[in-house]
């Protein structure tokens, strides 16, 4: 009976170990105020360690299977029903951000920016309201650390509004409420 208690502690305190890892870095979408199409891409650390992250990301927006390779795939919503975009003649194979990795201080956080309308044409004025969110692959490991790195994936943001419908726009300021 010990021994079985002392496997059952075993694996719990070995299970919380890897879920506190994965929790230890939130990712998720912000829209930015200064550009129309833009969005930040934010990996917010909630450890008390430095976090090593790989900022290279390949388009896995192009369809097929999804590789499991640090990647971004872009979903896209028009009314909460997803819908693909045409990528036109050259599509990019690699979202670069300005350095191929970046440190994210302890209980700090790092923002990428990702202008989603210079892939994309969207409307400046829809009846219908368009979103984003990214199903991301990435990988991050605690700075100067022996320990393997942490690959996370095919994890799906939040969704961002990209175009606001003019629907509720309207009722908004008609009615100084939001009507959904």
């Amino acid at each position: 009976m010990k021994n079985k208690l002392f496997i059952i502690v075993l694996l719990l305190i070995i299970g919380g170990k890897s879920i506190a890892q994965v929790d230890t870095l939130n990712v998720y979408l912000e829209k930015s105020q200064k550009h129309k199409y833009g969005v930040y891409l934010v990996f917010e650390n909630n450890s008390n360690d430095t976090i090593f992250l790989l900022t290279k990301f390949r388009n896995l927006s192009l369809g097929g299977e999804i590789p499991r390779v640090p990647g971004i795939c872009i979903n896209f919503y028009s009314d909460n029903e997803k819908f693909t975009f045409n990528w036109g003649e050259l599509p990019p194979l690699v979202f670069n951000f300005p350095n191929k990795y970046t440190l994210i201080n302890p209980k700090s956080k790092t923002k990428l920016f990702f202008n989603v309308g210079e892939y994309f044409k969207f409307p400046e004025k829809s009846d219908k309201k368009f979103e984003v969110s990214f199903l991301i692959n990435y990988m991050f490991s605690k700075y100067q650390s022996s320990e393997l790195p942490k690959i996370i994936d095919y994890f799906e943001t939040n969704r961002v509004t990209i175009v606001e419908s003019t629907k509720e726009t309207e009722a908004h300021d008609r009615d100084g409420d939001c009507k959904k």
